[in-house]
């Protein structure tokens, strides 16, 4: 009896020294790896100061959501300066709008009292003109018929000198008539053009000036604004928040990283491997990928690519934190996730052995 324990006892011990050799192999140890891309960080322009943080780590934002505001007192100060002096650009070129068609109606107004007036100078020009000739035609039709009748020696030609002398002054009032009706036709012309170009302007009511002015201060606010609006970090694209590298208060140099984040659902895992076992890991080998939480069901994936060199392991895997670790670094390509499962999340640490 005693000797078959032992020989249990033996067959035990061996059994557990060949497990341990088998899993001591660097091929089969678990290694390290983080679920995605390597993360991205946002940072400001300017420098500004932080007033919150809208998230927490870990918090799945979709795209566009808000995840910190800066101050953004210096900016509003500007802007409502630049809206108060746009206001005042756009009143002046209002005003000046009314001046001007003002302006334009008491000329117009003019323009159309001396248009009448020329017309009724025409009118009565024309008026005097026409009775002239007419009197000269009954005038000069006298004179005829005296000078027949004396001819004749039926009368004496008596009068005959204060006729001709009535009908050559008409003629020259008539000449003189005529020099008047052709200044004001011309006036007459010149106030219809003033008229006909005076309604082709009646729309432009803006001053050139005042209004580049406005336009200067409209590209202002448009500038200012999208500053203002640059002090709003916003997910870039639906992700998890990995790292929040700020504290709210603080006063963050332009540049500076303020959060990190990572896309919210993917296919890829960095994996580091040690130097010693890297080569037992090559492209195409089949893994296991569990998440460090022992309840979580593994996902399956192959090895889709080796780095060629060592590369330094992200600082949240090192198992002493004043100690870098190395490796080689590893893309694991998963397959994808069974029907309801919600597969691995990015930004998750987990454990990749082989299968």
């Amino acid at each position: 009896m005693r000797g078959i324990l032992g020989i249990i006892i033996w067959v035990a011990a061996a059994a557990c020294v060949v497990w341990l050799w088998l899993n001591d192999q660097p091929a089969s140890r678990p290694l390290p790896g983080i679920a995605g891309p390597a993360p991205t960080t946002l940072a400001l322009t300017e420098p500004a100061r932080l007033i919150k943080f809208s998230v927490s780590v870990g918090s799945e934002v979709a795209a566009g959501g808000v995840l910190a505001q800066f101050d953004t007192s210096d900016i509003d100060a500007d802007l409502a300066v630049a809206k108060a002096e746009l206001a005042a650009a756009e009143a002046e070129v209002r005003a000046e709008q009314l001046r001007r068609i003002e302006g334009r109606r008491d000329a117009k107004a003019r323009l159309l009292g001396m248009q009448a007036q020329a017309r009724a100078a025409q009118g009565e020009a024309r008026s005097r003109k026409a009775a002239a000739t007419a009197e000269m035609h009954t005038i000069g039709r006298s004179v005829a018929r005296i000078k027949e009748v004396a001819a004749a020696g039926l009368v004496r030609g008596d009068g005959l000198a204060s006729l001709e002398g009535r009908r050559a002054r008409l003629r020259q009032e008539a000449r003189a008539t005529g020099g008047v009706v052709t200044p004001w036709a011309e006036l007459q012309v010149a106030l219809d053009a003033s008229l006909d170009a005076q309604a082709s302007v009646d729309g432009d009511a803006v001053i050139g000036a005042t209004q580049a002015r406005a336009t200067v201060w409209q590209a202002q606010i448009a500038a200012l604004e999208a500053r203002r609006a640059r002090r709003t970090l916003k997910m870039p694209f639906a992700g998890r928040i990995s790292r929040l590298m700020q504290r709210p208060g603080a006063t963050v140099s332009a540049g500076a990283a303020v959060v990190e984040l990572a896309e919210s659902s993917t296919s890829l895992v960095r994996v580091w491997a040690p130097e010693q076992g890297a080569r037992r890991w090559p492209i195409g080998t089949r893994v296991q990928v569990r998440v460090i939480d022992p309840k979580s069901t593994p996902a399956s994936g192959v090895v889709s690519a080796v780095s060629p060199g060592i590369v330094p392991m992200i600082e949240r895997l090192w198992q002493n934190p004043n100690l870098p670790r190395y490796g080689r670094l590893l893309h694991v390509t998963l397959d994808a996730p069974a029907k309801g499962s919600k597969g691995i999340l990015a930004g998750e640490a987990v454990s990749v052995r082989p299968k």
